[in-house]
C-alpha cells in the first residue's frame, strides 16, 4: 500500500509503502518547502541498504548503510547548493 502524508498547508510531508503492515521499500520525508530531508529503505520493516539524511542548516548530507537491520557505516558529505562535493 502506497501512502502519502501531508503538512497542514497541503505540502507533502512523507511518502512510502507498507507491505503486510510493515514499512517496505523507499520512504522519503520532506520539509514544508518541499526539500528532501530523509530517504530510507525498508525490507518488511527492517532497515536496509543506503539511507540519506540532509541537514540543510549545517549543509551536510549523511549517508548511512544498513545490513540485516544493523547500522554498518556512516559517511558525512558537505553540501553546496544541494550538490555534493568531493570532500568528506
Amino acid at each position: 500500500v502506497r501512502v502519502t502524508h501531508y503538512y497542514e498547508n497541503g505540502v507533502v510531508k512523507e511518502t512510502g509503502t507498507y507491505y503486510r503492515s510493515a514499512l517496505h521499500g523507499k520512504w522519503t520525508q520532506y520539509d514544508e518547502d518541499g526539500n528532501v530531508l530523509f530517504e530510507a529503505n525498508y525490507n518488511n520493516g527492517d532497515k536496509e541498504g543506503k539511507w540519506f539524511k540532509w541537514d540543510l542548516e549545517e549543509e551536510v548530507l549523511y549517508e548511512m548503510i544498513y545490513d540485516d537491520n544493523k547500522l554498518v557505516s556512516v559517511d558525512e558529505w558537505k553540501l553546496e547548493k544541494r550538490n555534493l562535493l568531493a570532500d568528506r
